[in-house]
């Protein structure tokens, strides 16, 4: 990367038609505005430039505003978000919670985050995928479960991204190529996919040269689970943590029997695969070859020698699957995806061509997803209501802050950072204890910081009175003694509980 002086904004000078700033310094406030400013069956790209800020919305580009470009000023501090969850909207009901939705084709978006904040309240989509020959570079897909769907015949060149979730957090028919991505998985026994790939396919999904990773406490997790029959995924020259399930791969009501799960050279602490499961193995050598965008995104991936019956049989297999969960017409609308009619396949190869004027600005001003720098944190000062905390040490994780009886809230705390990923969770009340945490922006490592907001001197006068291993033995703590020899009882074989009581 080679900053200059200049802004993104700047470089972008006589590049961009419209921007939308939520400080209403823009010509829209909201991301929407701007899709919906744009003529139909647009034939000439437009480029939407979105300043900082947190856009609380539900955005759809519509199936006719083709060829819209959407550009993020700072890919962490510019957030579509949303929070919708499938039994909020509509009993399971997935395909209605995206926070945005791309139906049209030939779509692009760089440096800019989607996400979906349900957490683990259900399914919520931050990327819905509908339309053909769609690239995403540089953004960031922020979800739990479902966070990134894609759509029958349609396909998606993926690069240069972090996409974060706990559970089949990369689903759905398309066919994607996930080029040098991060995929974080957040929670232990996730999966990281749940691919649908339609028989005959020769391609699904493909992650070539990414590197996974796992967040703060996660012990293991899954490269994935076949959602419907013949789930094609390959994980190729990937970069797989100790995180990772030595099975390598999950069964899910026998559609295991179907799959085409696949690694190819994988490299990393969880690479080893001499116990992977029988249905996940290594591809064959002598088909590696084919695993380039001319090859993947190809007419002939879909099977359109099988005619009329075959177009009609791929689309009642999922149809059938829906009907048969009671929800016959949801299959409907998301395989429609935004159009009066089911999507025909592909009629064109496709080679994925990034909009140059945009690309090489993000390239030369950003640092990419998988660069080590993202590993690092620096925090510099904790501030109080703006001011910083005397004697403030980023190696100290503990804090008290004394109050005021009569205070009923705390001031505003927050760290200074110019690489973390802060959040903060206050008490209900107080006396009350105040948890921040920082993460690396590859949020693999971290710091949890408390403070605990005081009362009477609490904080200062917390004595500790004894440690309780496995909920039975209990260690007394004498003053002055900060190292104690601990015997588990026959049979253990690890601390499962470990309880610190205080007077």
């Amino acid at each position: 990367m080679s900053v200059g002086a200049q802004s993104i904004y700047d470089q972008l000078s006589g590049k961009i038609d419209i921007i939308v700033d939520i400080n209403g310094s823009g010509d829209f406030t909201t991301v929407q505005e701007a899709i919906d400013s744009i003529s139909d069956n647009n034939d000439t790209w437009k480029v939407i430039f979105v300043r900082k800020g947190i856009y609380y919305e539900k955005v759809v580009l519509g199936y006719a505003k083709t060829k819209v470009i959407l550009v993020g000023e700072d890919v962490y501090n510019t957030i579509i978000t949303y929070d919708d969850y499938a039994n909020k909207v509509l009993p399971g009901h997935t395909f209605s919670t995206y926070t945005f939705r791309a139906d049209a084709p030939d779509f692009q978006a760089y440096n800019i985050s989607f996400e979906c904040t349900a957490g683990d309240r259900g399914q919520g989509v931050a990327f819905h995928g509908n339309g053909d020959r769609q690239i995403l570079y540089h953004c960031r897909l922020l979800g739990n479960q479902d966070t990134y769907f894609d759509n029958i015949r349609a396909r998606r060149y993926i690069k240069d991204c972090f996409i974060e979730g706990g559970v089949d957090y990369i689903f759905g028919f398309g066919v994607t190529l996930f080029d040098s991505c991060q995929l974080h998985t957040s929670r232990t026994s996730g999966y990281v996919t749940a691919a649908s790939t339609p028989q005959y396919y020769e391609f699904g999904y493909i992650f070539k040269n990414c590197r996974l990773t796992t967040g703060l406490g996660v012990s293991s997790f899954s490269l994935g689970r076949p959602w419907f029959d013949w789930a094609n995924t390959v994980f190729y020259e990937c970069s797989e943590p100790e995180g990772l399930s030595s099975a390598g791969w999950s069964p899910w009501a026998g559609r295991e029997n179907t799959c085409f799960y696949r690694e190819y050279i994988c490299f990393g602490p969880g690479s080893d695969t001499t116990s992977r499961v029988v249905f996940g193995k290594q591809l064959d050598p002598s088909r590696a070859s084919r695993y380039i965008t001319d090859t993947i995104f190809a007419v002939s991936n879909f099977p359109t020698y099988l005619g009329y019956d075959g177009d009609t049989a791929e689309l009642m297999h999922i149809y059938r699957r829906f009907e048969a969960s009671g929800y016959p017409e949801r299959a409907v609308i998301m395989l429609k995806g935004g159009r009066d009619t089911f999507p025909e396949y592909p009629s064109e190869n496709w080679s994925p061509v990034f909009y140059d004027d945009v690309c090489q600005v993000i390239k030369n001003n950003t640092f990419r997803m998988m660069d080590s720098i993202n590993g690092k944190i620096h925090i510099e000062n904790m501030l109080l209501d703006g001011t910083g905390l005397d004697g403030f040490d980023p190696e100290v994780t503990s804090y008290g802050i004394e109050l005021d009886e009569s205070d009923t809230t705390g001031p505003v705390i927050s760290l200074v950072s110019d690489d973390a990923l802060v959040s903060v969770e206050y008490p209900a009340s107080i006396p009350g204890l105040v948890k921040m945490t920082a993460l690396s922006r590859d949020k693999v490592n971290g710091t949890i910081y408390s403070v605990y907001f005081s009362k009477d001197s609490a904080y200062g006068d917390t004595e500790l009175k004894m440690i309780v291993i496995n909920y039975t033995d209990t260690v007394p703590l004498e003053p002055g003694v900060m190292e104690y020899d601990i015997r588990l009882q026959p049979g253990a074989t690890k601390v499962s509980s470990l309880i610190i009581y205080t007077k």
